[in-house]
């Protein structure tokens, strides 16, 4: 049947659920169940469970569960400062194609207020003025602070002081937040001495962040007065272009960016770098749970692996222990039996006490050999410790 908004009686609506809610349905059923009640798929399901930081049953955990197996049920973690712990799941309209993150409103970014001077600078930007003191203008006139994987700063003189008012209105938004932003001395890593690193810590995760004055690219063009000494001579010349550009994320890896626009500068879009911090940290949580989950797996696998091949062994032994004993009891009868044939020739009244204590301990070796003399020790146990038994 349909309603009066032309949506069928079991279409799934729109729902408010709480973490820890969410929490014990995971844990009750596979993902995918619970995703269509919600109706979404699994991984838009997977995503609201990273942005309420719910730990996920790993990749095996409902097979091993129907074979009896033992899993382990992680318990669900406080919520960290700023972290939503209730979320309203909205499902796609049938026969449209879900969002990218379904179900999973995006946050309003903060306001942010950048101040006219730093005379209460946040740390941080203290540390990166005196760092600045020591440092000359590069060629092209930029002021350079290094980092592990590239600069964490770098500006012209005209430009410096816009970049640290900047970087302090942002590092005070984020510490309202709960995340607190530090520079990370990497002074003692070998070639890479007197380089740093700007962290801020959300929700447990390392954000690196880093700020770039970008260089206008121009036709060089030869000075009559220059040297034509010179072998080389550059094509292009760069100069300062005021254009500032904030990177959250490695350099090199995956980044987000928030730069200076024809529409707005990058003091009115530091709400939106605030997010994308704060994006950027459920990211790496996300690749950190994936990558536990992964080992996990891998640590599992390799374990049943190892029960399979001891199991193979146990049963090798087994067999071999089978052959032995039966071969045992042949010998230890055909021992009897030729004992028997040795007292026939020799009667009893003839022999000799020589002949009588050979027989006696004859006799005896026939029984030590013999597997069914303790019978009830022949029995070996089928399955190892590790099968559960």
């Amino acid at each position: 049947m349909w309603d009066a908004q032309g949506m069928t009686e079991n279409e799934p609506k729109a729902q408010q659920v709480t973490r820890e809610a969410l929490y014990e349905q995971v844990w009750a059923k596979p993902l995918r169940t619970v995703a269509a009640e919600y109706g979404l798929s699994d991984v838009g399901l997977a995503k609201a469970c990273d942005r309420l930081n719910i730990p996920r049953p790993p990749v095996g955990h409902w097979v091993r569960l129907e074979h009896g197996k033992k899993v382990e049920r992680p318990p669900l973690p406080p919520a960290a400062p700023g972290q939503p712990t209730m979320l309203l799941i909205k499902p796609a309209p049938a026969g449209t194609t879900r969002s990218k993150d379904p179900g999973v409103p995006k946050p309003e970014p903060p306001v942010v207020v950048v101040e006219d001077n730093l005379k209460k600078a946040h740390p941080a930007v203290r540390q990166l003025q005196q760092i600045l003191r020591d440092r000359t203008p590069d060629e092209h006139g930029i002021l350079i602070v290094h980092g592990p994987d590239g600069a964490i700063f770098r500006a012209s003189k005209a430009t410096k002081d816009r970049a640290l008012r900047i970087l302090d209105a942002l590092f005070k938004a984020l510490a309202l937040r709960g995340h607190p932003v530090a520079i990370d001395n990497t002074r003692e890593v070998g070639y890479l001495g007197g380089r740093y690193r700007v962290l801020a810590t959300v929700h447990g995760q390392d954000v690196r962040l880093s700020i770039a004055e970008r260089l206008s690219q121009r036709e060089h063009v030869r000075d009559p007065r220059d040297d034509h000494s010179r072998l080389f001579e550059p094509r292009f010349d760069y100069s300062p272009s005021g254009i500032l550009v904030l990177q959250v994320g490695s350099r090199w890896g995956r980044h987000r960016t928030v730069k200076d626009g024809e529409r707005a500068k990058l003091e009115q879009l530091l709400g939106r770098a605030v997010l994308a911090c704060e994006a950027e940290a459920a990211e790496l949580m996300q690749i950190q749970q994936e990558r536990t989950r992964r080992e996990q797996a891998e640590a599992e696998c390799a374990r049943l692996r190892a029960v399979e091949q001891a199991r193979a062994e146990h049963q090798k032994l087994l067999a071999a222990d089978l052959v032995a004993m039966a071969n045992s009891w042949v010998t230890a009868n055909r021992i009897r039996d030729f004992l028997r044939a040795v007292e026939n020739r020799l009667p009893a009244e003839g022999r000799s006490e020589g002949a009588n204590a050979w027989l006696g301990w004859a006799r005896a070796h026939a029984d030590s050999i013999d597997p069914l003399s303790a019978a009830e020790k022949i029995a070996k146990k089928l399955m190892l410790a590790a099968d559960g038994v």
